[in-house]
């Protein structure tokens, strides 16, 4: 979803995200050598008075954020994480953000900001969702400034020892204030870990739900303890990669996979069970379905890994289908590849070779289909997406990729 306005040849065009904004500039004529000095960006919140958006980057030469209307950035696309120097949450509702581009005169002295030049646009600031599909993503921002600022560079990720260890202890302490490896993470994670978190609680908070959960990488200490949780009330199966890089070697340390399942299996009672498997070389899976009384009704997908580094470090989504005939799709192939496990009769199903395609009211165009695949599938598959981004009528796509190449899984 997104806004646009323009004015004089400045044209201002504004995307909805989960809890973020991007906002994009144009200008219609490239202004004369010299003169163009980049964009200020404000935004008014439902319930926060016009305030500029701040610029690592400023024309004083000093360290420290600045306004944009002294610094204004010299890009033509920001996204905006409204809260981020504060950490609060942003209030939801519709948000104006302000853009107006910025000169220099003879003397590349800053000339004043034009009111008349300004360009605003409305858009709704929230949690993304449509047609019981919702969207999160990773923050990815350990290696950036706002993390340095927030926590300090060289703060560890996580402590040593123990793997699965207690995240609400002191990770460090930054402009006189502690924060824990939970404050540290909550930021991180963004809405995909808070999204990934919540699934897991809403089956340990109601009895008659249970859990069917791929995973790849395993050693987030949140999800781990979730699903350790649910093994002792006997509400959940996993299917648990068991890849050479997720099974101890001679000679080398407990792989927090291995150790996992050792845990497991201490705390599960009936109806808790964890089966190794994988696909040639690796299974690159991280899902999540909720079954209420053996009917599954919502699932959770995407590019998260159940890892520490998953979900703080790299860029990452989930996709969230509130919609049980898609969760009974992947509760399917869930239940396929428990009894099977291997790839050569999993590419013969209609899993592997078919498209299935989702048209509920209100939901997204949903096309999915699982790998692995043979290559001539996998290049029929990669042929059609190709086409499709090629198309010039195509505006907005989300691909979540697992195409089996020279034996293994590739998103």
């Amino acid at each position: 979803m997104f806004q646009k306005s323009s004015k004089d040849g400045f044209s201002f065009k504004v995307y909805r995200g989960a809890q973020m904004t991007l906002l994009t500039m144009d200008l219609a004529q490239q202004p004369a050598t010299g003169t163009f000095a980049g964009f200020t960006l404000e935004y008014t919140g439902p319930v926060t008075p016009r305030r500029p958006i701040k610029n690592l980057l400023n024309f004083a030469g000093t360290d420290g954020v600045t306004s944009s209307v002294d610094s204004p950035f010299q890009a033509f696309k920001w996204v905006h994480f409204p809260g981020s120097y504060s950490q609060n949450p942003a209030p939801f509702g519709n948000w104006d953000y302000h853009a107006t581009p910025r000169f220099f005169d003879a003397n590349k002295k800053l000339l004043p900001l034009d009111a008349g030049k300004t360009v605003t646009v409305t858009i709704p600031v929230g949690d993304f969702s449509k047609g019981g599909l919702e969207i999160g993503f990773t923050r990815a921002f350990l290696k950036s400034q706002a993390y340095a600022d927030h926590y300090g560079a060289k703060t560890k990720l996580k402590p040593t020892g123990d793997w699965l260890f207690d995240m609400t202890k002191k990770a460090g302490t930054k402009k006189g204030h502690d924060f824990t490896y939970e404050d540290m993470y909550v930021w991180l994670g963004y809405t995909a870990r808070r999204q990934v978190y919540e699934m897991l609680d809403e089956a340990l908070n109601d009895n008659t739900v249970e859990v069917e959960m791929f995973a790849y990488d395993l050693n987030d200490p949140g999800v781990a303890q979730r699903c350790l949780n649910l093994a002792a009330a006997g509400r959940i199966r996993i299917i648990l990669d068991n890849a050479t890089l997720h099974r101890t070697q001679a000679g080398k340390p407990t792989t927090e996979e291995d150790d996992f399942q050792a845990r497991f299996n201490a705390a599960a009672v009936p109806g808790a069970e964890l089966f190794r498997c994988r696909f040639d070389r690796y299974s690159h899976c991280k899902i999540i379905i909720l079954k209420k009384n053996g009917a599954a009704f919502r699932v959770l997908t995407g590019s998260t890994n159940f890892a520490i580094t998953g979900i703080c470090v790299n860029a990452n989504h989930v996709l969230l289908f509130d919609r049980p005939n898609v969760a009974r799709y992947y509760s399917d192939v869930f239940n396929n590849v428990w009894q099977v496990g291997k790839a050569t009769p999993f590419r013969t199903t209609d899993f592997s070779t078919r498209i299935k395609k989702f048209s509920d009211p209100g939901l997204p165009h949903t096309e999915i289909n699982f790998s692995p695949h043979d290559d001539a599938r996998a290049a029929e598959i990669l042929d059609q997406v190709t086409a499709q981004l090629q198309n010039p009528s195509t505006k907005s796509v989300r691909f979540d990729l697992y195409i089996r190449r020279h034996g293994q899984f590739e998103r």
